[in-house]
């Protein structure tokens, strides 16, 4: 499993990373941390992706949307946890994304 965030976190993530060590090996698994700009292509492909709280930012919507088009290929199951917000800009972000995402969908962009 790879978690990523922005630069700023990796040292944070890897802290609880390392506080979580032995009950990730005693479930047999294993972590990576990575930095991930939405801005810059990355060629990793996923299986899964799986993203939280991402939908709270205007000019990050299209970056994050492209980042999820570049890390899927036809069989990626990528799944969304968002709090839905009520305040500010924040109800028209939530549709705006969910209208793109489904637009790429429906133009196949997902299928790479």
């Amino acid at each position: 499993m790879t978690i990523t965030d922005v630069p700023e976190f990796v040292e944070l993530m890897n802290y609880n990373l390392n506080k979580n060590e032995s009950l990730i090996k005693e479930a047999g698994g294993t972590v990576t941390v990575h930095a991930l700009d939405w801005k810059e292509k990355t060629a990793s492909k996923a299986d899964l992706i799986l993203f939280a709280d991402c939908i709270y930012y205007e000019a990050a919507l299209t970056p994050l949307v492209k980042t999820l088009h570049n890390m899927s290929h036809k069989e990626t199951v990528i799944l969304c946890c968002h709090e839905e917000r009520t305040t500010d800009n924040k109800p028209m972000l939530q549709k705006r994304f969910f209208k793109v995402s489904i637009s790429c969908i429906r133009k196949n962009h997902f299928n790479g």
